[in-house]
């Protein structure tokens, strides 16, 4: 029988797929053709793993998938912010590296069933969505644009954009298109004469025409890659969290709890696309790993900024508790107006 401890990444999507497979059957009373038309496979398939699922345990009188809780951690997640998929990868080990990896394989799989010769894919820079372009393996090439969501960033050059845009055009078989100008700059007037230059305004002209965007979610905490690479000091971090609320950043442009652009005077020196010109991308995935990330990730689906979702399992279930207090409050407070509006009558 698997064990949530005993398979690889390479396991993940099989079991998740079966997982679906026998909940459909087993909970919600599909039968195997209403299966397969549903989730896009031949009926062949379905009664393949269906058979698997049984032969393996994982299938008894009960669903025993150590995936089970994920898939429905991933089920609540898409039904509350209403998104097009959610995939939580299982915390099989609490630390960053183990957690970045898992996930990045998830998106990288996901991505590779996603993409089609023509495509034009935005990319953010940062370790998860390194870690998925180092792990692309796709079975044929693909004639594909790849471009960056921003400017290049100052330090480590193994995960700035450029060079996450480099690795994936490569791993893919198509072009890659670099954006020569720093993510964050001095001044408005720098940026926008930045934007004036004809090779940033093409290359951002594409960007803005993408159809797949792949980013990571950043925190604004002073040790954040944010921080690290725009040269921010604390001082600045500590005004972008305390006077304007910024919680996360996607691309350098900083948004706050309810998922709004925010800290303007910070992101007016971004040199790449905005929030809102990110949100028209027809199909934008973003990856992120670790509990850290949970308040980013929960702004981020506010935001409608995320059709698809990939995280892991610790993070999932911080930004489902992150939901359920909010609601709590929001409740607890139109009760307490409810209250208030009856005595006044």
């Amino acid at each position: 029988m698997y064990r949530s401890s005993g398979f690889t990444n390479k396991d993940f999507e099989e079991l998740r797929l079966i997982t679906k497979i026998v909940t459909l059957f087993y909970r919600k009373g599909l039968n195997q053709a209403e299966i397969a038309n549903q989730l896009g496979l031949s009926r062949s398939k379905v009664n393949r793993l269906f058979t698997y699922a049984h032969e393996q345990g994982i299938v008894e009188t009960n669903i025993n998938s150590p995936l089970q809780l994920t898939y429905e951690i991933e089920n609540r997640i898409k039904a509350i912010f209403d998104i097009r998929e959610s995939i939580v990868i299982p915390a099989v080990l609490d630390d960053t590296e183990t957690l970045t990896e898992s996930v990045g394989s998830a998106a990288a799989r996901y991505l590779e069933t996603h993409i089609r010769d023509g495509d034009t894919i935005v990319v953010g820079g940062g370790t998860t969505t390194l870690s998925l372009v180092r792990q692309l393996s796709p079975k044929h090439t693909y004639d594909v644009t790849v471009l960056p969501i921003e400017g290049g960033l100052q330090g480590n050059i193994i995960t700035d954009v450029n060079h996450v845009v480099s690795v994936m055009a490569r791993a893919l078989g198509g072009d890659a298109q670099a954006l020569h100008a720093p993510a964050f700059v001095d001044s408005v007037d720098e940026r926008d004469m930045l934007l004036g230059l004809s090779e940033v305004s093409r290359v951002l002209r594409l960007a803005r025409n993408a159809n797949i965007a792949v980013f990571g979610l950043g925190h604004c905490n002073e040790n954040s890659r944010f921080a690290m690479f725009t040269g921010l000091s604390p001082e600045d971090m500590k005004c972008i969290r305390d006077e304007y609320g910024g919680v996360g950043e996607i691309g350098s442009m900083v948004f706050d709890i309810g998922g709004k652009p925010t800290a303007k005077e910070y992101n007016e020196k971004v040199v790449g696309l905005t929030l809102q010109e990110l949100k028209k991308i027809p199909l934008t995935i973003g990856v992120a790993a670790t509990a850290e990330k949970a308040l980013p990730i929960y702004a981020a689906l506010i935001g409608k900024y995320i059709d698809v979702l990939i995280t892991d399992e610790l993070a999932a279930q911080a930004v489902l508790d992150q939901f359920d207090r909010d609601f709590r409050r929001t409740r607890l407070d139109n009760d307490h107006i409810s209250r208030i509006n009856t005595t006044q009558a």
